[in-house]
């Protein structure tokens, strides 16, 4: 685990305007009508199955994108073995997720939008190759004393967490976390009188593990994963990059990028509301000329 900053790559295409209103286009419409019905499950605490976006046409599949928008949580997962390279990011409606898989030429194997507290990704891989213990050092020099403490908590805290070969699995994922019991556990580093010897044993006995995340939320929020499951990393900064705390954290996925109950139910709201707009506006802006069927908009 490093202390270095975490720069996510997202997309580098850049962004076109589309050639039609969404009002015209039915299969963009469908899309964010399947995806209400997706937050509606997910609100009622069931899984939402995740929607390819992939086959869309290139003017419905730039509508779904623009009326989406960007939210503010981007997250990527390394190529591994079992898995391509994975980038996700939230939408402007939380709870909303777009993820794309990439081959490792960097071409497109699979574009996504998933309602839910946090998109399957996230739950399934960062710790499927992940060490269930902390192999730490129970005697130690006296200016590491201090991480030794951090890592015996740490260690207490794993027994409480459920037993898992491959991670976190979608069939039994926390979607309602506000009525679902709270195993997680955190450690305040900014707190602690670390020592750059004791800072140096934690990092190097917690590993560093394969997801990455950024929340933009609240100034910036930097999250990696261990090479321990369920352990996170965790550094909030200022808008100036000040780190402001410095934590460690317990659990399946951290609770600063779930979406919660509330946050679903906003987004269902909004999205029933842009979807009575859209009614309201109806088909008006067909390019002249030029059918429906030719924009993949039938």
């Amino acid at each position: 685990m490093t202390t270095t900053t975490t720069h996510i790559a997202m997309s580098t295409a850049p962004k076109t305007q589309p050639a039609l209103d969404i009002a015209d286009c039915p299969p963009a419409i469908d899309v964010l009508e399947q995806l209400r019905v997706g937050l509606a499950r997910s609100i009622a605490g069931r899984r939402a199955q995740p929607l390819s976006i992939a086959s869309l046409s290139a003017d419905a599949h730039a509508l779904v994108i623009e009326a989406l928008g960007d939210g503010e949580i981007r997250a990527e997962l390394d190529a591994t073995e079992a898995h391509p390279r994975a980038l996700l990011t939230e939408t402007s409606l939380t709870g909303v997720w777009r993820w794309r898989l990439f081959d490792p030429a960097g071409g497109l194997l699979a574009d996504v939008l998933e309602p839910g507290d946090c998109p399957t990704p996230m739950y399934e891989r960062p710790f499927q190759a992940a060490r269930n213990r902390i192999d730490w050092p129970r005697d130690s020099s006296e200016d590491s004393m201090d991480a030794v403490a951090v890592l015996a908590e740490l260690d207490t805290y794993l027994d409480l967490q459920p037993d898992s070969d491959a991670g976190i699995q979608a069939n039994t994922r926390r979607l309602d976390i506000n009525g679902a019991k709270d195993l997680s556990h955190s450690v305040n580093l900014s707190m602690l009188p670390q020592n750059p010897a004791a800072m140096a044993l934690i990092e190097r006995c917690l590993g560093q593990g394969p997801a990455r995340m950024i929340n933009l939320g609240y100034g910036r929020c930097q999250i990696e994963a261990t090479s321990v499951r369920p352990i996170w990393r965790l550094r909030h900064f200022n808008s100036s990059g000040r780190l402001l705390l410095d934590s460690i954290e317990i659990s399946p996925i951290p609770s600063v990028v779930l979406a919660t109950t509330q946050d679903l139910t906003d987004s269902h709201e909004r999205l029933g509301q842009l979807l009575a707009a859209i009614g309201d506006h109806g088909p008006s802006n067909f390019p002249k000329g030029q059918p429906r069927t030719a924009l993949g908009c039938d």
